[in-house]
C-alpha cells in the first residue's frame, strides 16, 4: 500500500482535474480487493479478458464491478508497486530481483509453512508469460509463451503445491539464491558469487531448492538440466535425500558402452550400478532409424527391476513423479 501510494501521487499530477477525485490514494481494504478481483479473475477463468469486457454490465461478472470501477481497476493495476521505486536503481546494481523481492520471500515462507508435502517432490522450471520491461525476461522463440520470466521451483509431486522457487536471472541467480553468504560476506556480491561458482548452476540451484528437506528421506525428481551425478551423491550424502532423474549422453559418468545405439534393441535396457547409485541406459520403443537412447540415473533403486509395461522400475517411477511443476504451470494458466 505505501509504495503503490507513492506512485499514485506521482501519477496524479498528470491527470485531469475533474477526474482527480477518483485516484485517490489506496488503502490496505482496497489493496485487498484487488487481490481479490485478480483471484476471481483466475477462478472464473477470466484472467485473458480485457479490463472492458471483465467490468462490462451485460457481459462481466457483478463481482468486479461490486469491488471498483473499471477506471479504479486500470489505475491500481498501472500504479501497484512492491518496492521503493527511488532506490531501486542502487538494489537492482546488486539483486535484478529486488523489485519484488519484499513480497516474494515470505510469499514464498507461506507456502513452505502451511503444506507438508508427500514423499515425493520434482524439480522443474516454470515459464510465466509476461511482455513488461524486465531485464530478465527470456526469449524462447518455440514456446507457446514467447517472452517470459522463468522460475525454478520444487513442487510436491501428487498434488503440485509449490514449496520453493527461485527466479532465473542468468549470471545473477546465484545471488539470489544464497542471501547468507552475500551477508557473510559484508554486502560483497562478487566475493560471494565466488564462494559458490565452483558448482553448476543446475546442481547449485537444485540443492537450494530442496535444502529445506534436508534429512526428512524423501525423494526428487527432474529432468536432463538439472540431474547431474555429483547432484546425486550431494544430495544423498549431505541432505538425506533421493534422487531420480535422467542425465544429458554428454556427461562423462556414462561409459561408451551405454552410449552407442548398436548394442542396443528397440526396448532393450542396460543397468549400471555403483556403491550409491544406478545407471541405465533404454532404447525407445521405436525403429532403429528413430530409435533414441534415454539415460535415468537413480539414489533410490539399486535392483534391475522391470515393471509390467516392459520398462525398468527407475523410468516408471520417474515418469509418475515428474510432473509436479508441469501440472502447477497447467493450473496457474487454465
Amino acid at each position: 500500500m505505501q509504495h503503490t501510494n507513492s506512485m499514485l501521487t506521482l501519477l496524479r499530477e498528470n491527470v485531469h482535474a475533474k477526474y482527480r477525485a477518483t485516484f485517490h490514494n489506496t488503502d490496505v481494504v482496497e489493496i485487498q480487493g484487488l487481490i481479490g478481483v485478480l483471484l476471481l479473475q483466475g477462478v472464473n477463468h477470466d484472467n485473458h479478458l480485457a479490463s472492458s469486457e471483465l467490468f462490462d454490465i451485460k457481459l462481466g461478472a457483478p463481482s468486479y464491478r461490486a469491488a471498483m470501477s473499471e477506471r479504479r481497476f486500470c489505475f491500481l493495476m498501472r500504479c501497484l508497486r512492491f518496492d521503493n521505486k527511488q532506490t531501486r536503481t542502487v538494489r537492482e546494481a546488486e539483486d535484478k530481483f529486488s523489485a519484488v523481492k519484499e513480497i516474494w520471500e515470505p510469499f514464498v515462507k507461506n507456502c513452505q509453512d502451511i503444506y507438508c508435502p508427500g514423499e515425493n517432490i520434482a524439480v522443474e522450471e516454470q515459464l510465466l508469460d509476461f511482455r513488461g520491461r524486465c531485464s530478465f525476461r527470456m526469449y524462447i522463440p518455440n514456446k507457446p509463451d514467447k517472452y517470459a520470466i522463468k522460475p525454478m521451483m520444487v513442487c510436491d509431486s501428487r498434488l503440485s503445491f509449490m514449496l520453493n522457487a527461485i527466479p532465473y536471472l542468468a549470471k545473477y541467480t546465484r545471488r539470489v539464491a544464497d542471501a547468507d553468504d552475500v551477508r557473510q560476506h559484508a554486502g560483497d556480491f562478487d566475493a560471494a558469487s565466488a564462494a559458490v561458482e565452483s558448482k553448476p548452476l543446475a546442481q547449485y540451484v537444485t540443492e537450494k531448492l530442496v535444502k529445506g528437506f534436508s534429512g526428512s528421506g524423501r525423494n526428487g525428481t527432474a529432468d536432463n538440466w538439472f540431474t547431474s551425478v555429483p547432484l546425486v551423491k550431494s544430495l544423498r550424502d549431505d541432505c538425506g535425500l533421493t534422487f531420480v532423474g535422467t542425465i544429458r549422453k554428454i556427461k562423462k559418468e556414462i561409459p561408451y558402452e551405454m552410449l552407442d545405439k548398436k548394442n542396443f534393441a528397440s526396448c532393450q535396457s542396460a543397468f549400471g550400478f555403483s556403491r550409491d547409485m544406478t545407471l541405465i541406459t533404454h532404447a525407445s520403443n521405436t525403429s532403429n532409424t528413430q530409435k533414441k537412447l534415454v539415460y535415468p540415473v537413480s539414489s533410490m533403486h539399486d535392483q534391475p527391476v522391470m515393471s509390467d509395461n516392459g520398462k525398468p522400475e527407475i523410468i516408471t517411477f520417474y515418469n509418475a513423479t515428474k510432473g509436479g511443476v508441469g501440472t502447477f504451470d497447467q493450473m496457474c494458466c487454465f
